[in-house]
């Protein structure tokens, strides 16, 4: 979603006379977020296949003829120059019937390996925007396009003012930890943390938090840390992620493609974990294309303890070098014009329609 509202915000500013409509599914996050960023938003009642029961998919293909019709009204009635899908199964019916309508189509593939979806779609689109240099091979090299994913324009401005990791676990500033699960926290994360807390409190440095977790979890969290004597900030969401990873010595997070491109961007050292159910496992790749970059430590879902990640915690805290390195292999991996870039690559496929 969040790529997306970039992607748009982009094209308003090298064409203020544009126009752009979102089309989304009644119960997504993109109910909320378009319109408050003001937007048009129209709905269709697509569905996922993953993780359905027969009944369902049957369901869903039966139900496939009135979706595809509501996107050719959709289409019929705005008439776009171009239809951008940015994944999920919500593209998969508007792209398909905007290139069998002849109009110019491109994808985006914000994750180390392609979803289903933009597998297929991939086929057909003009353009392939990825975000990461592994999924080439995935998709025809004459469309491919390596973007990097678009970031709110309030990070990039925040992420250029940003310096580097500086940490002297020898002096007296606080180590200060940022702890995130995506918008609505991370239950995995969030109950490994509680059970760490007590490990942090005995670190050899002052350590200070600031944990956006699960609405569950909240209460017990703020206790744990109350408890333990760790300054902290525990809160269901964060207004201000700028801020907060400007000031994070190290971030422990999920490995969802627009945390990574916000983490390269402001250059900050990471221990991620995985969701361990994502389709096609792909945060693990997005995780395992960053370790090796040198900018994170990987620990999985099943490696996940109090005890495992206070001790990555301790690890990386105690080696400020390391920390500093990290730091500036997450830096290299950024692209800060990955929006920029998509809207020259759009504009290019409708200048050579026909």
């Amino acid at each position: 979603m969040f790529p997306a509202l970039s992607l748009a915000q982009a094209v308003m500013e090298s064409d203020p006379g544009a126009r752009v409509l979102f089309v989304g599914t009644h119960g997504g996050l993109e109910a909320k977020v378009v319109p408050a960023h003001g937007f048009a938003l129209r709905r269709i009642p697509a569905r996922g296949l993953m993780g359905l029961h027969w009944k369902a998919k049957l369901r869903t293909f039966l139900g496939l003829p009135w979706v595809l019709g509501r996107c050719l009204g959709i289409l019929a009635g705005y008439r776009p120059n171009l239809v951008v899908g940015m994944g999920g199964y919500v593209a998969g019916p508007v792209v398909l019937m905007a290139f069998l309508m002849g109009i110019p189509t491109a994808v985006a593939e914000q994750n180390a390996f392609a979803g289903r979806t933009n597998r297929m779609l991939g086929r057909i689109a003009g353009r392939v925007f990825l975000a990461f240099q592994d999924t080439e091979e995935q998709f025809p090299q004459r469309k491919v396009r390596i973007t990097g994913n678009p970031v709110r324009k309030q990070l990039l401005e925040a992420a250029r003012e940003c310096g580097p990791v500086k940490w002297d676990p020898f002096g007296k500033e606080q180590f200060r930890l940022l702890i995130f699960g995506g918008s609505q926290g991370a239950r995995g994360i969030d109950l490994a943390v509680k059970e760490a807390i007590p490990l942090l409190a005995r670190l050899p440095f002052p350590l200070a938090v600031l944990h956006q977790a699960g609405q569950a979890q909240l209460q017990e969290l703020r206790r744990a840390y109350e408890e333990s004597g760790i300054p902290h900030e525990v809160v269901g969401f964060i207004d201000r992620m700028e801020t907060a990873y400007s000031r994070a010595h190290l971030v422990i997070c999920r490995a969802g493609a627009s945390s990574l491109a916000e983490l390269s961007l402001f250059g900050r050292p990471s221990i991620l974990v995985p969701f361990p159910y994502a389709v096609d496992d792909h945060q693990k790749r997005n995780g395992l294309f960053f370790q090796r970059a040198g900018a994170s430590v990987l620990l999985e879902q099943a490696e996940l303890s109090g005890a495992s990640l206070a001790a990555s915690v301790e690890k990386l805290a105690t080696q400020p070098k390391v920390l500093e390195s990290m730091g500036q292999a997450a830096r290299s991996l950024a692209r800060p014009e990955a929006a920029q870039s998509m809207v020259r690559e759009c504009m290019a496929l409708v200048g050579n329609r026909g």
